[in-house]
């Protein structure tokens, strides 16, 4: 089964984001992007109350965003950094005895950034 959400956001605000998010399921993982087949889905992203470490969505500075189901959406940082990170979830393979301990990657979505500053290519963890 092939499903493809596109971004398409319609309505921001300080403390939410609506709109559809961009990624491809398949076989019982999410990828990043394609484009297939095209479907949304509505999801509400909010910037996170509380946060141990990383950039925090404060102050103008890009940050991560949670939607309503738990994902966290982390901006992918700008040229070697991003696409070091990205690399990194594509290519880690987990053994499934341990994988329960590993945050699950879901992809990249494009997202209305934290910031304001318009649509931002996020990892979806």
């Amino acid at each position: 089964m092939f499903l493809l959400l596109l971004l398409q956001p319609f309505s921001t605000s300080p403390d939410s984001i609506i709109g559809f998010v961009d990624l491809l399921y398949y076989g019982g993982c999410f990828l990043p992007h394609t484009s297939l087949l095209r479907f949304g889905i509505v999801k509400m992203l909010k910037v996170r109350e509380h946060q141990v470490a990383g950039h925090m969505a404060k102050n103008d500075v890009l940050g991560p965003l949670v939607d309503d189901s738990g994902k966290f959406y982390t901006p992918l940082q700008e040229h070697d950094r991003g696409s070091a990170e990205l690399s990194f979830y594509t290519s880690l393979a987990v053994p499934p005895s341990i994988c329960p301990f590993f945050l699950a990657f879901h992809g990249t979505a494009v997202v209305p950034a934290s910031d304001g500053s318009g649509p931002h290519t996020h990892l979806l963890l």
